[in-house]
C-alpha cells in the first residue's frame, strides 16, 4: 500500500512539472512555431491555411515579433512552385511588413475579416489557375 502511494504521489508529481513545463511557453509563439512547420509543409492547403492563419494573428498580436514567418514568406513568394502561393506570400508577407496600408481589410467582425481573406484567396486562384 505504501509503494501504490509513492507511485501515486510520483504520477502525479511528474504530471504537475510535465504540465507547467508545456505552459511556460508563450501561446502565441507556439502558435509562431506551428504556423513556421506548416509553411514550410508540401501539403499546399496547409501552407494556404497557414498563410491565412498569419495574417489573422498579425491582426489579433500586433505586438508580437513576426520576423522569422516574415523571412518563410519571402522565401515562398520569390520561389514556391506553385503560382497562387507565391501571391498569397507576397500578399501576407506586406501585411506584416505593412498593416496601415491594409487598413480597409481591418474590421471587428472576425467573420467579416475571415470572408475577405477566403475572397482575396478564392480571386487568387482564379488568376492564376491556368499558369504555375
Amino acid at each position: 500500500m505504501k509503494n501504490k502511494n509513492f507511485y501515486i504521489t510520483l504520477l502525479i508529481t511528474f504530471a504537475l512539472i510535465g504540465g507547467i513545463y508545456a505552459q511556460a511557453q508563450d501561446p502565441v509563439e507556439r502558435g509562431i512555431d506551428n504556423y513556421l512547420k506548416a509553411l514550410g509543409s508540401k501539403n499546399t492547403g496547409l501552407v494556404e491555411s497557414a498563410i491565412i492563419n498569419v495574417m489573422k494573428l498579425k491582426t489579433a498580436y500586433p505586438e508580437k515579433d513576426y520576423s522569422r514567418i516574415m523571412e518563410v514568406l519571402d522565401q515562398l513568394s520569390r520561389s514556391a512552385s506553385i503560382r497562387a502561393i507565391r501571391y498569397e506570400a507576397f500578399v501576407a508577407l506586406n501585411y506584416l511588413e505593412h498593416p496601415e496600408r491594409f487598413n480597409w481589410i481591418r474590421t471587428n467582425d472576425e467573420q467579416q475579416f475571415d470572408e475577405q481573406l477566403a475572397s482575396m484567396v478564392l480571386r487568387i486562384h482564379e488568376q492564376t489557375e491556368d499558369v504555375k
